[in-house]
């Protein structure tokens, strides 16, 4: 079934992290920024949105997949989209969009997505 109220592919969003602080994993825990990497068509269709996590954490810049973003007023401060660590998410767990990223930062993002899934 089409969901006309879909999130789109670079969307900034807030996540409703349905991970715990509680939980033991090593996923990411409590709610987080994101950005939705699938595409459209997935993200009207399916119930569900394939999306990495950001992290005001400059160290994590030490893996080459991560990507530090360019300066969004949404953001609180500098951000790095977290890409080894992507996410299949019901919708229900987006909360909402709070911005979309750059041309220049969604090409870092795919040009991140081929390092880690060894494409090219």
């Amino acid at each position: 079934m089409y969901n006309p109220t879909f999130y789109h592919q670079y969307d900034i969003v807030w996540i409703n992290n349905p991970v715990t602080n509680e939980e033991e994993t090593r996923r990411m825990r409590g709610d987080h920024y994101g950005i939705i990497l699938s595409e459209d068509f997935q993200n009207a269709t399916s119930g569900t949105c394939i999306c990495c996590y950001l992290t005001s954490n400059l160290s994590h810049l030490d893996v080459k997949s991560n990507v530090l973003l360019q300066f969004y007023d949404c953001l609180r401060s500098p951000s790095v989209a977290k890409l080894i660590t992507t996410v299949q998410l019901d919708n229900s767990c987006i909360d909402r969009k709070v911005g979309k990223l750059t041309e220049a930062d969604a090409q870092r993002i795919r040009d991140g997505l081929m390092h880690v899934f060894s494409i090219g």
